[in-house]
């Protein structure tokens, strides 16, 4: 999961953490867990993939590479 990246999108959709997360209805402290720690089941990623209208490739980078605390892509 690459935190970075998906607060980026959000930026960009003038989302907030709490937006994201009352759209997935969970609790905002539930969001920023996944988000930094256990990631997102396959429907919570649906709904994200179609609010943002994610490409393939940043749904690769998003949800399936980690990011250092830096942002950086590291690539397996």
């Amino acid at each position: 999961m690459n935190a970075n990246m998906l607060k980026a999108r959000m930026l960009l959709a003038d989302d907030t953490i709490e937006d994201l997360a009352s759209d997935l209805g969970i609790h905002r402290n539930t969001f920023v867990y996944k988000m930094k720690k256990s990631g997102f089941r396959q429907n919570e990623m649906s709904q994200i993939i179609k609010r943002y209208g994610l490409t393939s490739e940043e749904i690769r980078m998003i949800f399936f590479e980690e990011g250092d605390v830096y942002g950086t892509v590291i690539r397996h």
